[in-house]
Order: C-alpha cells, then sequence, then structure tokens
C-alpha cells in the first residue's frame, strides 16, 4: 500500500510540474506553488499612475517564495550600511537600498504569485502562465539587480547604456562618468 502511495505522489508530481526551476535552490517548480516572478524593466508615467514596462532581451525568473525571501532579505543585508541615492526625479525607491529610480531607468520589479497550466492548452502539453497574487510587487534599483543578476547569473549583462560596474551603481547616465570608469575613461586610463 505504502509503495502505491509512492509511486502516486512520485506521478503526481511529474504531471505538475510547470517546466519552470528556482534560480536559487534550482528545485524545479510545480504548478500552484508560490513563487516570485523577476522581471527587467522601466518605469513609464502613465495617465493612470506609473506602470513598469519590461524589456525585451531579458528572459523572467522565477523563485520560489521561501528562496525569494532569503535572496532578498541577504541582498538587503549587503547594501544597508550603503547610503542610498537620493533622486529629486526619482518616481520610485528601491526596496532593497532605498536609492531613487527614475523613469525609463532600468530597473527590477518581482511579483509574488502562482503559476497555473493555461486553460487553453492541450491536456497533454501544459503551457505556465503566471498568475499575480500581488498588490505591491518588489521594486529593486538597476544597482541590486545587477547584484542579483551576478549571484544567480540570471542575465548576461545588465546595463541602462553598457557602463561599467561602477557607473551602474553611481548611475552614471544621469551625472556624467567618473574619470575611473572603465568604459569611457579618457585614453582608457582608470
Amino acid at each position: 500500500m505504502e509503495e502505491t502511495l509512492e509511486v502516486d505522489a512520485a506521478l503526481e508530481r511529474e504531471l505538475y510540474k510547470s517546466g519552470h526551476v528556482c534560480r536559487s535552490c534550482l528545485d524545479t517548480i510545480l504548478y500552484a506553488d508560490e513563487v516570485y516572478l523577476l522581471q527587467v524593466g522601466y518605469a513609464a508615467i502613465q495617465p493612470s499612475g506609473i506602470e513598469v514596462c519590461p524589456i525585451d532581451g531579458y528572459d523572467p525568473h522565477f523563485f520560489e517564495f521561501t528562496c525569494w525571501e532569503h535572496v532578498i532579505e541577504e541582498l538587503r543585508e549587503t547594501v544597508e550600511d550603503l547610503p542610498p541615492l537620493i533622486d529629486d526625479y526619482a518616481v520610485l525607491e528601491c526596496s532593497c537600498c532605498s536609492s531613487g529610480i527614475r523613469e525609463m531607468e532600468v530597473m527590477g520589479l518581482a511579483t509574488y504569485g502562482e503559476l497555473h497550466c493555461s486553460k487553453r492548452s492541450p491536456e497533454d502539453q501544459g503551457t505556465p502562465t503566471f498568475s499575480s497574487l500581488d498588490d505591491s510587487p518588489t521594486v529593486i534599483c538597476i544597482s541590486c539587480l545587477k547584484r542579483l543578476s551576478e549571484d544567480f547569473r540570471l542575465w548576461p549583462h545588465i546595463s541602462q547604456g553598457n557602463e561599467c560596474a561602477e557607473g551602474t551603481h553611481f548611475r552614471c547616465w544621469r551625472y556624467g562618468c567618473s574619470e575611473f570608469c572603465m568604459v569611457n575613461a579618457p585614453n582608457g586610463k582608470y
């Protein structure tokens, strides 16, 4: 009897595989699991308020709920001693480091929800769809997003305009490159 239950549980787990994995623990995410969807986007001011628009070329990634809670807490601890970059033109604030995010700047958005099998999919080929359960997604500035991307190998390059890592942190597109910039330094010196 126990063998039958184990086989049934394994079969059920196989049927509920969504085709996605958690980027932190690398476990398979099952349909109806609580997850966070991490996307790269930019903030745009619309008549109805601020809308975050995804950027093409950056695939979204999923994190299991408990993994994301650990990941975001660890990131907040990493940046807690860094002073936030306060900006008079910011439309959003990073939930990790409290730095300002301007309209049209690259940013991350982590939305809590569940993966479900599309109701329009053929029975033998489920197509996962994300269902948001989040009224206030987690907003992440480009600097914190770059840290996450490097830690979990999410995207090959996160940048506003191909700036160096220091430029990303200090937002050189706002104020100009520093003399130590590795990309735009005069005569290649840094």
